[in-house]
């Protein structure tokens, strides 16, 4: 099985207030999601440690079949 993606990171933007997660395919980082803070659905720490957890769930992405 061959993984997808090599890389991953998390992006703060303190002027939008938001966690930005980026994954690495080739050369290039393309955006995948992003975890806005918001004093109702998502304090800081939660959506830091929501942003976290899908980027290393992002890792273990693997290709099973290809014809």
């Amino acid at each position: 099985m061959k993984r997808l993606f090599k890389k991953t990171k998390v992006v703060y933007d303190a002027h939008l207030e938001r966690y930005d997660v980026y994954y690495k395919n080739f050369l290039f980082w393309k955006f995948d999601r992003s975890y806005r803070v918001d004093c109702k659905y998502l304090r800081d720490e939660e959506a830091k440690k929501a942003a976290i957890a899908y980027a290393n769930n992002i890792l273990k992405t693997v290709e099973v079949y290809r014809s």
